[in-house]
């Protein structure tokens, strides 16, 4: 009996791994129109505009973070063609668009209808989309398109909330030694 109970909840982990929901990671194309704005602190320029320059879109990253509910949020985990071992779900932004990949999102089914938000960080910029709602699906099903997604703008830091944070930190060193 024992041996019976122990073979159907190995079952049910192996089938529980394999049936992970299909999405597809990009802001333009296949219903989606989502790009992204950067803005500084002198003017407001699209990443493909000459008074950014590639050199800063290029070294901006963008994450999936993906969860059953809007406050559970977290990194995707995900595997592709490219990536057989689940890896972070993230890419660099070309001009104000990152490309698509298929991913297989680690830890949520098929058909689940979860909440997403995609979270940008450069050298210079940051910034995060609005959480939108994703229902994944399965293959050989076409990925889940991020329609819900819209875009956004991503800021360079505020000096004052720098210097706040270098403050804040050095306060919590010395506290820490006393």
């Amino acid at each position: 009996m024992k041996r019976t109970i122990l073979a159907l909840a190995s079952l049910c982990v192996c089938v529980s791994m394999t049936a992970q929901g299909w999405i597809l990671f990009q802001n333009a194309g296949g219903g989606v129109a989502a790009p992204i704005s950067l803005v500084d602190d002198t003017s407001t320029a699209d990443v493909n505009e000459a008074t950014t320059g590639p050199k800063e879109a290029n070294n901006i990253w963008v994450t999936l973070w993906i969860g059953r509910t809007a406050d559970s949020l977290a990194p995707a985990m995900g595997t592709n063609a490219d990536n057989p071992n689940p890896v972070e779900i993230k890419t660099k932004i070309k001009s104000k668009n990152f490309a698509g990949k298929s991913w297989a999102v680690q830890g949520i089914g098929a058909g689940t209808e979860c909440f997403a938000q995609i979270k940008g960080k450069g050298d210079k910029y940051f910034g995060d989309s609005a959480v939108f709602k994703v229902t994944l699906t399965e293959p050989p099903a076409t990925p889940a398109a991020m329609t819900a997604l819209t875009g956004w703008t991503m800021q360079v830091p505020e000096p004052s909330i720098l210097a706040l944070g270098v403050l804040g930190m050095g306060a919590f060193l010395i506290r820490r030694r006393s």
